[in-house]
């Protein structure tokens, strides 16, 4: 079964999002915009190691959403951006 590649670059980023929420939120903190979240990883001592990966997932993701046709992307892609995500997870996950 074929996958909508743009969606599932979307999901991706956005679970990272949800991610680094959770720590956040563990401190106290909560952020809605993006490029406060971003700055926040940032300067994050405990999360600026990966914040690499964050802004590339935000990057594709952002891309796919609105400037490049889905058709673009392709499944390796994704293995990418799930190399990215599990960086961000690895990290995040034993401080919750």
């Amino acid at each position: 079964m074929p996958i909508a590649v743009d969606w599932a670059i979307s999901m991706l980023f956005y679970s990272a999002v949800h991610y680094v929420g959770a720590y956040f939120a563990k401190h106290g903190l909560t952020y809605r915009m993006h490029q406060t979240r971003d700055n926040a990883v940032a300067r994050d001592p405990n999360l600026s190691n990966v914040y690499g990966e964050y802004r590339e997932l935000e990057h594709f993701s952002r891309q796919a959403r609105y400037e490049r046709p889905s058709g673009h992307f392709r499944h390796g892609d994704i293995e990418y951006l799930l190399g990215c995500l599990d960086k961000v997870k690895g990290v995040i996950l034993p401080l919750l």
